[in-house]
């Protein structure tokens, strides 16, 4: 991931994207064939890449203020890194409800545009997303003008007030993280501070360059009208009664099925913008910013909070999800469990240690100091813990493998009840407390013949459900999880 350019004109700054980290995911068919994602850089798509990093200070030398002419100081403040309490102002509802800052009624661009007429459960609210009720005052009355403007679709500057350069920074990312509905925004935005006032735009022209929305309101309008299509074909895998697991289980393998990870992206072109948006959704196509915040449009639509994680695998910057089910939160990554010609779950409602095993989260807000902010290094912020594998696929399904002693007596049975049932594959995953991970096909499929797990499950098999010799064995190098068909 290449850092964000900065210029300083007049005062000025202009904080814009310079490079997309597009995904994180092996090509297509044989995801066993390589561990190390594919990136790619492009200035002109809209990515996860364009959140300007904020420090929480943590050192005297953090309130340094920057060379450049009349940049913001960075303000040493407990608020910006603990967790406040929550703000009795709601945020701007993109429904179409009151904002609370004293606007008036919103206008522009309404989530209703979006989502089908025919719910069986209540979307999440704004109030409930997770960076918005996590923010200071400060910051939540920052972030509300931000909504408000991306509805909008504003031009020019806008006063926020008196606030810092991190408060701004940080609603900011808020914002992009909590509204995958808003694809339309451009890749950065511009700042300035003067007269102890802060301003930002996201569409500006002046002082020698030019920033805008990457599609016109008319663009938006007709693309959205799609889009609501779309989401309509998704919201049929949904019924009454489903629980938070079976409706994000539905959602998910609905939408693996409906991506393909765009390889020409992430080899570099710049031809499809929409794959880092919700607008992969309309003709397939999506890197890994793509599936996540499609994933996360899909669930709040379906009534289950979530949230987007960024890191890397393999130092390739990554994009996946924070879902919380049950009241309690999991990792799911939709790109990678969209691998090879086989949809996997592996990478389904995981803990924090079992996606540690390839995953590398980026720090959190608090963590970083004034340096890290002048690298432009991305961040989290405050994210759960993930410690629970009640709603783990493999904990509801079958398949876990604890430990190599249980190993053959684990697949074997895991064999012989999908092939009872009249299945043709089964998924398996180690254990987070056993220290395994996928290496090859062929070093899964030797295992499998040494340890007898074929003649043991064809022993409590039928006469005509027995399973043949060969098998095919599918997985992420790296990963915890693997495919076993026939």
């Amino acid at each position: 991931m290449r850092p964000i350019r900065r210029f300083v004109l007049c005062g000025i700054c202009l904080i814009l994207a310079a490079g997309l980290a597009a995904g994180c995911r092996p090509a297509d068919p044989a995801p066993e064939s390589s561990s190390a994602p594919t990136s790619v850089s492009s200035s002109d798509t809209s990515s996860y890449s364009d959140i300007p990093t904020v420090p929480a200070p943590s050192s005297p030398s953090s309130t340094e203020t920057p060379a450049a002419s009349q940049a913001p100081s960075v303000v040493s403040s407990p608020a910006q890194t603990a967790r406040p309490p929550a703000d009795s102002a709601p945020p701007p509802s993109s429904s179409g409800s009151s904002s609370g800052s004293g606007q008036g009624e919103p206008a522009g661009f309404s989530i209703e545009d979006l989502y089908p007429a025919t719910r069986h459960y209540t979307p999440v609210a704004d109030a409930d997303k997770w960076y918005y009720k996590n923010l200071n005052d400060t910051q939540k009355g920052i972030y509300r003008i931000m909504d408000r403007a991306a509805r909008e679709m504003q031009e020019g500057k806008i006063p926020l007030g008196t606030c810092t350069y991190p408060d701004l920074a940080l609603a900011y990312t808020a914002l992009k993280s909590d509204h995958p509905e808003y694809f339309w925004l451009p890749a950065g935005y511009i700042y300035e501070m003067s007269g102890g006032q802060m301003y930002m735009a996201f569409s500006y022209e002046g002082e020698g360059y030019q920033l805008d929305y990457t599609y016109t309101e008319g663009e938006r309008d007709l693309l959205a009208a799609g889009l609501r299509q779309v989401l309509e074909e998704a919201a049929k895998q949904l019924s009454d009664g489903m629980s938070e697991y079976q409706r994000e289980l539905v959602l998910h393998d609905w939408l693996v099925s409906r991506l393909t990870y765009d390889e020409e992206t992430a080899a570099g072109s710049d031809a499809h913008p929409e794959a880092f948006t919700i607008a992969c959704l309309l003709d397939g196509r999506a890197v890994c910013e793509g599936y996540a915040r499609s994933f996360q449009l899909l669930l709040n639509f379906a009534g289950i909070e979530s949230t987007l994680v960024t890191g890397s695998m393999e130092d390739t910057g990554h994009m996946w999800n924070l879902v919380k089910i049950d009241g309690l939160w999991y990792h799911a990554d939709s790109t990678w469990n969209d691998s090879g010609d086989k949809g996997l779950h592996t990478y389904f409602n995981m803990t924090d240690a079992g996606i540690a095993a390839d995953h590398v989260l980026d720090p959190d807000f608090g963590e970083l100091s004034y340096d890290d902010l002048m690298d432009n290094h991305s961040f989290n912020y405050h994210l759960p813990a993930c410690t629970s594998t009640a709603a783990s696929y493999f904990a509801r399904t079958g398949g876990l493998i604890t430990g190599e002693a249980a190993f053959a007596g684990e697949v074997a049975q895991g064999l012989a009840a999908t092939a009872n049932r009249g299945g043709r594959g089964v998924e398996f995953c180690f254990a987070d407390t056993y220290d395994m991970t996928f290496t090859s096909s062929d070093g899964i499929l030797q295992w499998i013949t040494e340890a007898g797990c074929i003649r043991q499950a064809n022993a409590r098999l039928p006469a005509d459900k027995q399973l043949p010799a060969a098998m095919t064995c599918n997985g992420i190098v790296g990963s915890k999880g693997f495919l076993l068909s026939w």
